[in-house]
């Protein structure tokens, strides 16, 4: 090769190299890959719901898991159900025109889990009492505006002004107080203009949230841009050990021979060139290469804590055995679904009245197979404990009041509270 044509292929090798740089970090070659969801921003709550299924997941697991609750009205002495009651709250059956019971009770539960609210609308003839309820909705707490127009702190008031107004439309409705039962979460953050709200639990996990929303629009940047996969550059050299560029037919010819190629039915995936040729990866060809995947397990965890829904009761948890889930179940109902239960219950029962009446509106999750062998544990003890009072109360040891008061203490009778906390058979 003359003197002319090494220079003319050296100075070809240097204009190609400076059009088309090495591939490191920052280079062009690398598709940026960004999220405008910041670990710390605010979240949109109904939004976070609607999108994100780890946050949807874990409540719908939570209100299908609530909505199992069965709710009785039974009397405060025998705990058995008072059927000449049935008919003075029948809403606990048929809430509304258009809900049954279950669904009532999985959207009010989800209601709450999204906002920290809970506003049950209770309707009922005006100079009557509650017990007179003809309808029962639960209302969209981001349509619900509640405040108080008193001036002192919330704790100098024993019965506080509150105002309730549901809007709808252009419309705002007012919502006498004596209507509604309005369930909250904590709120940490107390104004003397708010105090009255409740603050959903997913307002302090705004980091693993946004993170989840950053993971997942990572992995679709990725889907949707994917691109050039590398580049294919020739291998050739020339006497100097410079790299020979192709010119531009070759580069053609090698396009079209690429076309051919591809995990298709049909095709091969593999090519086969007379051309030697190097090969630079320049994407990034598998989303689990940047821990997206771990950073959405691992948040996904810290909702679950947050929540108190075991992860192992989801589809994510990896090794997980029937009798991981098993017990998963009931930490579920034992730590988390049956205190909330305890709490609207008694919200029930305040509202309705049930505190200077024989009977009371009572829930329980007994009839769950998840209970099942404790009631037959239990059977087995209780059989074994009242046979002996029965003996103490035949021989004189003890009276009908003691018999009945260490009933009570184990539960046998139950109440507004133990009945949910104590499985008991129905």
């Amino acid at each position: 090769m003359g003197l002319a044509n090494r220079f003319k292929s050296l100075m070809s090798v240097f204009q190609w190299s400076q059009r088309n740089p090495p591939p490191k970090l920052g280079a062009s070659f690398f598709i940026p890959i960004y999220s405008n969801a910041k670990t710390f921003n605010d979240i949109n709550l109904l939004k976070d719901y609607c999108e994100v299924p780890e946050v949807s997941g874990i409540i719908s697991l939570k209100a299908k898991a609530f909505s199992k609750m069965i709710v009785r009205q039974v009397s405060r002495e025998t705990g058995q159900d008072q059927k000449n009651y049935e008919q003075n709250i029948k809403v606990l059956r048929n809430p509304n025109w258009f809900q049954s019971w279950k669904e009532f009770v999985i959207q009010t539960k989800t209601f709450r889990e999204i906002w920290g609210n809970e506003y049950l609308y209770n309707s009922f003839p005006f100079g009557f009492s509650p017990l007179s309820s003809k309808a029962m909705f639960t209302l969209p707490p981001d349509l619900m505006t509640a405040k108080t127009t008193d001036e002192n702190p919330f704790y100098m008031h024993l019965d506080p002004t509150i105002e309730y107004s549901f809007q709808w439309g252009n419309n705002k409705y007012p919502i006498a107080k004596e209507s509604i039962i309005h369930l909250n979460d904590n709120r940490v953050n107390m104004t003397k203009e708010n105090w009255v709200d409740g603050q959903s639990w997913l307002a302090y996990q705004r980091a693993a949230i946004n993170n989840i929303r950053s993971a997942y629009e990572a992995r679709g940047f990725l889907i949707e841009n994917r691109g050039a996969q590398g580049i294919l550059s020739p291998a050739n050299k020339d006497g100097l050990g410079s790299f020979i560029p192709m010119d531009d037919k070759e580069k053609d010819n090698l396009r079209k021979e690429l076309a051919e190629y591809a995990h298709e039915k049909g095709k091969v995936p593999w090519i086969v060139t007379g051309q030697p040729l190097t090969w630079q990866q320049t994407s990034i060809d598998n989303p689990a290469n940047l821990g997206l995947f771990e950073e959405v397990r691992e948040d996904f965890y810290k909702l679950c804590d947050a929540a108190g829904t075991p992860s192992e009761l989801f589809g994510t948890s990896k090794g997980t055995t029937f009798e991981n889930q098993k017990w998963a179940e009931r930490r579920l109902y034992e730590n988390t679904i049956i205190p909330e239960a305890e709490e609207w219950i008694g919200a029930l029962n305040s509202f309705f009245g049930t505190a200077g009446k024989s009977w009371e509106i009572v829930g329980s999750f007994s009839h769950l197979n998840v209970f099942q062998e404790n009631l037959k544990e239990r059977a087995q003890s209780v059989n074994m404990i009242t046979t002996a009072l029965h003996n103490a109360l035949m021989d004189n040891a003890i009276n009908i009041e003691d018999y009945r008061d260490e009933l009570r203490r184990m539960g046998l009778v139950v109440s507004a509270t133990n009945a949910i906390k104590t499985p008991a058979a129905t």
